[in-house]
């Protein structure tokens, strides 16, 4: 559990773009976690299961509407951003790269939940099309074909915004 207690948090907070849901979705889904570890199956891997229960946890929030929905989805650069070390830093491609990540998440958050979701479990958590399938409960080739849709979405949005998606980007 304690190895994968932040990739929960970070999974919960990109669902929820709130860290206040996301940490209440995070706990009740690690004592959820505890709580049913007598079925899980030893050798399985654990992340595709702890991810099930956080989803499933962050869908329960939904539906009881206690998501505040009036708070923009934005990443708290401080605290889980990723950073890339470049000896030959150059500034301007930093800061085109920063508002490039900057208007793909905030685009997420414009996206039907169950495309965020599975962008957010391939391109953000790294899970493979087998461990999605694990998660969303559902075939690999419906992974696939789920994937490619939610991307087509995302794409359709950035263009919207005037990102050049789909073209080569730094």
């Amino acid at each position: 559990m304690q190895l994968h207690r932040r990739a929960a948090y970070l999974l919960a907070l990109q669902l929820l773009g709130n860290r206040e849901d996301a940490l209440d979705a995070t706990q009740d889904a690690l004592l959820r976690f505890l709580t049913t570890l007598h079925r899980f199956q030893p050798g399985e891997p654990v992340r595709p299961w702890l991810y099930s229960i956080v989803r499933n946890r962050c869908r329960d929030l939904m539906r009881r509407a206690r998501v505040r929905r009036a708070e923009p989805l934005e990443s708290d650069e401080e605290h889980w951003r990723p950073e890339i070390i470049d000896e030959k830093a150059d500034p301007e491609l930093d800061a085109r790269r920063a508002e490039l990540r900057r208007r793909v998440f905030t685009a997420m958050g414009g996206l039907r939940r169950e495309h965020r979701e599975i962008l957010v479990l391939r391109d953000y958590q790294d899970l493979s099309y087998d461990e999605i399938a694990r998660v969303l409960g559902v075939p690999r080739g419906t992974v696939m074909s789920r994937l490619h849709r939610a991307r087509k979405a995302l794409g359709a949005l950035l263009r919207e915004q005037g990102v050049p998606f789909g073209e080569r980007t730094p």
